[in-house]
């Protein structure tokens, strides 16, 4: 647990710098006694040091039912990770890489979750795009459970025709669950993967639901992974639209993975 603790503080300090040095903040100078100042420059980061402090409690709240650390894993974390039972087990030297597209995208990801804390912090978002039978939806899936398993991070995977069925049965009677609480359970997630976004027919309602899902998560720097087969141009001209995808897509919070090799399944 501790080393777990130890390695969310490095990242936050990484990403951030220290801000208070021998009780002083180094933006301003003035004497800080509770950790966090308020002038201008500090405030602007405050946030995310309160949310590493808060995520870092979390981590030592299950310390105090469970001192062992894998036992916190497979009772607490893992069980709810719910990722396409093909991939489950899976690592990420697992994906077997035969050319350079392969290698990038493979690499890229693998940062991505080296720098875990970091992303969780920012609200990072990852986006995974290219042809059929490339690998996204296995590299999302071990990127779900590593994230979970590493930083016990809850990390909730969907396929998004899951999703959008899972929101139509609950206009029946016999469903106790309204859109609104679906949405809320998903919004609760530290990380949410959301594969194959563009396998859904794009009515206005699906692009309503998914911009409100989207939306919630980036008001809240909340990172979302998505997956797709078709370009961002694409999404933004046909599937979805400017709203939904320059939030996912936004320059300063996003990292962006293209899959050009071929499918795989395929022999390509």
């Amino acid at each position: 647990m501790e080393k777990l603790i130890a390695k969310c503080k490095k990242q936050t300090n990484e990403k951030f710098g220290q801000i208070i040095i021998d009780g002083k903040c180094v933006f301003c100078g003035s004497a800080v006694n509770d950790g966090y100042c308020n002038c201008p420059e500090a405030e602007l980061i405050n946030r995310y040091f309160k949310r590493a402090s808060s995520k870092i409690c979390d981590i030592k709240d299950y310390g105090t039912f469970e001192s062992d650390i894998e036992a916190v894993r497979k009772k607490y974390i893992l069980p709810f990770v719910k990722i396409p039972r093909k991939f489950q087990g899976m690592k990420f030297e697992h994906y077997i890489t035969e050319n350079d597209s392969q290698k990038k995208a493979l690499n890229g990801i693998v940062e991505f979750y080296e720098n875990g804390f970091k992303n969780y912090l920012t609200g990072m978002n990852l986006i995974l795009f290219g042809n059929y039978g490339t690998g996204k939806t296995m590299l999302m899936s071990i990127l779900c459970r590593e994230l979970a398993n590493e930083y016990l991070f809850k990390c909730k995977f969907v396929n998004v025709v899951d999703f959008m069925n899972e929101i139509k049965d609950s206009f029946n009677e016999s469903n106790n669950k309204t859109v609104k609480q679906i949405l809320d359970d998903y919004n609760k997630s530290d990380f949410l993967f959301l594969d194959d976004i563009d396998k859904i027919k794009p009515t206005e309602y699906a692009k309503e639901t998914i911009y409100s899902i989207v939306n919630t998560r980036t008001e809240n720097e909340l990172s979302t992974i998505i997956s797709a087969n078709h370009s961002l141009e694409e999404l933004d001209s046909f599937y979805f639209n400017e709203a939904i995808i320059s939030r996912l897509a936004d320059v300063n919070n996003s990292k962006i993975i293209q899959f050009s090799h071929q499918n795989k399944r395929l022999g390509g």
